[in-house]
C-alpha cells in the first residue's frame, strides 16, 4: 500500500489487514485494549465497519486508513454496480428458465420422433418435432451469447435497452 498517494479501488479487507494485529475471519484483536483482547473486533469488509465488543470502540474503513496513513479511496458501488447485479440476477433466472424449457422441448422431440415410426401421420407428434427444430438455433443463438464475455455484454446491454422482458 501506498502511503500519502489517494489508491483507488483498495480494499476494506487490505485496510483492515493493515490496521488490526491479528485478522481471523471477520474477527480481529483490537489494539485498543488493554490486557487481553482475543479476537474481540467484528469486521464488515461489505459495509466497511468495525466494532470491538470489549472497548466498544468503531468506525469506518475511511478512519482506519486515516490511521494507518493510507489515502483511502472506496471502490464505486454505484448505479452501474447495482445495474450489473441485477442483470447478472437476471440472466442466472433466464439462463434456468430457459435450460428447462430446452430440455422439455428436446424431450419431447425425442418422444415425438418414437411415436413417428410406429404411426408417421401422428400430428401431434409432427407438431412437438417442428416446436423443436424451430426453436433449437434460437437456444443455441442464447447459449452461445451467455457463455462468454462479450456474449453477456451484448445480452447486458439489450437488456438495458428493452427492459427486463428479454428473452421471453
Amino acid at each position: 500500500m501506498s502511503t500519502g498517494n489517494v489508491t483507488a479501488g483498495i480494499s476494506n479487507v487490505n485496510v483492515f489487514n493493515s490496521f488490526f494485529p491479528r485478522v481471523s475471519n471477520r474477527r480481529a484483536d483490537c489494539p485498543y485494549c488493554s490486557g487481553h483482547s482475543r479476537l474481540t473486533v467484528a469486521l464488515d469488509p461489505v459495509k466497511g465497519v468495525w466494532f470491538c465488543h470489549r472497548c466498544q470502540k468503531g468506525g469506518s474503513v475511511s478512519e482506519l486508513a486515516r490511521a494507518i496513513g493510507v489515502a483511502y479511496k472506496p471502490r464505486p458501488s454505484g448505479k452501474a454496480q447495482q445495474k450489473k447485479t441485477e442483470f447478472r440476477e437476471f440472466l442466472l433466472k433466464k439462463m434456468a428458465e430457459l435450460g428447462n424449457r430446452e430440455r422439455k422441448l428436446a424431450r419431447s422431440a425425442e418422444w415425438a420422433k418414437a411415436a413417428l415410426r410406429f404411426y408417421p401421420d401422428h400430428e401431434g407428434a409432427w407438431e412437438a418435432l417442428a416446436r423443436w427444430e424451430h426453436a433449437r438455433p434460437w437456444f443455441e443463438h442464447f447459449w452461445l451469447l451467455a457463455s462468454c464475455k462479450s456474449g453477456r455484454f451484448e445480452l447486458y446491454c439489450q437488456w438495458r435497452g428493452r427492459g427486463r422482458d428479454l428473452w421471453k
